[in-house]
């Protein structure tokens, strides 16, 4: 399959990551989290929670409402860092390398971690302004190259032909369906390795979800993917690898198949089958 991320000069992108001693991991796991907790004002939202997230896949992180998934989520790029009150503890690596270690670049870090939020948050300028503001943040200067990101990753999301006519009007005139791809050509453009979304398709139309959920499934062949669902028909219909959260507990790890057909768990049990939640 064509690549269908914009292949730039890497080099202005530094990431500061202090090496830490390692943990025990799948092969090549994009991510892995092992004892993390988190706590607001001492009251534990995320407790002892531990699994890995395979290469080039989709994870759905499912569970109740409360269980502490949008959370998880935000631990995973250090989103809580200005939260007052929040704590957190154990580690996140990626590379082998504790994203919470001391010094840790956390700007660069966020370039490695794309966020779609479960609503799109655009930036208050144009079209082309909203998918080239991070490459021209981390160093690229010239116009023309500028300009190619900026198509290549329209492409991408499927977008550019409905804009490209109108890449210098307001990115804010667009449908909420077209702010979504938007915001994943934005978050493209800087050649991130994960991907995290925050019920990305929550409020978006049915059509609209189904075109994120299918540039999703083909994303997946180059990079790695975390969605927190609370549909767990759309958890059904695209992930490769699924997180069961319950009361801010990791209760079960695993494939998408062994999940929803023969989960261990009596809770996963319970929760799949409409029983709770």
């Amino acid at each position: 399959m064509e690549n269908i991320l914009f292949e730039m000069n890497t080099s202005v992108f530094v990431d500061n990551y202090k090496a830490t001693a390692p943990v025990s991991c799948i092969e090549n796991a994009a991510l892995c989290i092992r004892g993390l907790n988190v706590a607001i004002q001492g009251k534990p939202i995320l407790k002892d929670v531990s699994f890995d997230v395979p290469p080039k896949s989709i994870t759905c992180i499912i569970g109740p409402s409360g269980c502490g998934k949008t959370t998880l989520l935000r631990s995973l790029n250090r989103m809580h860092d200005y939260t007052a009150g929040m704590k957190v503890t154990g580690q996140v690596t990626i590379d082998g390398n504790d994203i919470y270690a001391p010094g840790v670049d956390v700007a660069a870090l966020r370039r490695r971690m794309g966020l779609l939020a479960q609503r799109p948050t655009v930036l208050p300028m144009s079209v082309f302004g909203n998918v080239a503001y991070g490459p021209k943040l981390y160093g690229v200067k010239r116009g023309e190259l500028l300009r190619a990101i900026v198509e290549r990753n329209l492409k991408a999301v499927g977008l550019w032909e409905e804009v490209h006519d109108r890449l210098h009007s307001p990115a804010g005139i667009l449908s909420v369906g077209q702010q979504q791809r938007l915001c994943l050509a934005r978050a493209l453009a800087v050649q991130p390795a994960i991907i995290l979304g925050d019920e990305a398709t929550s409020a978006l139309d049915p059509l609209a979800t189904r075109t994120i959920e299918e540039l999703l499934l083909r994303l997946k062949q180059q990079l790695s993917i975390v969605l927190v669902t609370h549909t767990l028909r759309q958890a059904r219909r695209i992930a490769d690898h699924v997180v069961f959260m319950y009361m801010g507990e990791m209760v079960e790890s695993g494939s998408a198949q062994q999940v929803f057909s023969n989960p261990v768990h009596d809770l996963t049990r319970e929760f799949v089958g409409g029983s709770i939640g």
